[in-house]
């Protein structure tokens, strides 16, 4: 008889040692579920963003260096590109998720080319008080004002935005076609001035601080564009790809909110955000400390109405083929 009730009893621990296990066995299986899952959404999502090495890029290097990415478990994967119009192309293709400050001409092209295939959440603004643009003559020259450039040589950026630019700024004075307007690749454009291979250059900072200091030059007017042509004038922008934004909505905000915030410390802490300069651009520290810094927009400070007179202005002046709706280009943060 104990026999036969040792034997039931030993049934019983081995059937309570095998629901054990299986209990065990179960609870390590969701523990490792749980575990994958957090890991899961704590990975960083990987965004390629797509800049140029310059100036108006600096909302990207402070929102990297600072932390505002990685805070909201973003990984930022910056590719430089030369041109607006590389880096353009390269969004519309879908190679980047994001660009940063390509130039606004460049972007209403690429939207009459491919309507509705990128998204604007911020821009760098030049205005009277926050410029990137000069006309410098040498020290010794008796060019006083912008009339005496009448009959002279005068060196800008290549490319028909900034001949209409400067058209539109002499022609407030002199007719433009009585001066001779030369297209100077950016590098060459200081040395264009002190050789006296021009006269004058139309140039964007840093090429301002070195004319100065290395063509001996001086300031004939400063912030012409904004004066004369267009104040507060779009000068580049920061966009989504749309198929991104309609994939990632939450990433999307999440991002914007990043950019907004880096925007914000510029405002209130230039001098440090000064230093992300020499990081990511060829700008060595006295330039940085000394060159321009535009203003720039916040997501919800975007204002249609000055991105739609730019377009106007180029597309009057034959920069643009057809007519742009800068609402459409604008992205709404919901």
């Amino acid at each position: 008889m104990k026999l036969l009730l040792w034997g039931r009893d030993e049934k019983q621990e081995k059937k309570g040692e095998t629901k054990m296990r299986k209990l065990i066995s179960i609870i390590m299986i969701v523990t490792l579920i749980a575990v994958v899952f957090i890991a899961c959404a704590r990975k960083p999502t990987k965004i390629r963003i797509g800049y140029l090495a310059i100036t108006n890029s600096l909302p990207l290097y402070t929102a990297v260096e600072k932390g505002f990415f990685k805070n909201r478990s973003i990984h930022a994967e910056l590719i430089k590109f030369q041109t607006s119009n590389d880096l353009v192309e390269a969004l519309i293709a879908e190679r980047l998720d994001i660009e940063i400050s390509a130039s606004t001409a460049v972007l209403y092209a690429m939207e009459l080319r491919s309507p509705g295939e990128f998204k604007i959440f911020s821009a760098n603004i030049q205005t009277k008080e926050k410029f990137p643009d000069y006309i410098i003559v040498r020290k010794d020259s008796d060019i006083s004002k912008i009339e005496d450039l009448k009959g002279r040589k005068l060196g800008t950026f290549p490319g028909s935005t900034f001949m209409i630019i400067i058209r539109l700024i002499l022609e407030k004075f002199i007719d433009p076609d009585q001066v001779t307007i030369e297209q100077i690749p950016p590098p060459a454009q200081v040395e264009a001035l002190g050789s006296g291979r021009v006269d004058a250059i139309y140039t964007l900072d840093p090429f301002c601080i070195l004319a100065l200091e290395k063509a001996n030059g001086k300031i004939l007017e400063s912030a012409p564009a904004e004066k004369y042509v267009l104040d507060p004038l779009p000068g580049g922008a920061a966009a989504f790809s749309s198929s991104f934004v309609k994939k990632n909505p939450k990433i999307a905000k999440k991002i914007v909110q990043a950019f907004d915030e880096a925007i914000e410390f510029i405002r209130t802490n230039e001098t440090q955000a000064r230093e992300y300069l020499t990081k990511y651009t060829p700008l060595k520290p006295d330039i940085a400390r000394k060159i321009n810094i535009v203003y720039f927009w916040k997501s919800e400070e975007i204002d249609p109405i000055p991105i739609q007179k730019y377009a106007d202005i180029l597309y009057a002046e034959g920069g643009l083929k057809g007519k742009v709706d800068a609402e459409k280009l604008i992205f709404k943060l919901k």
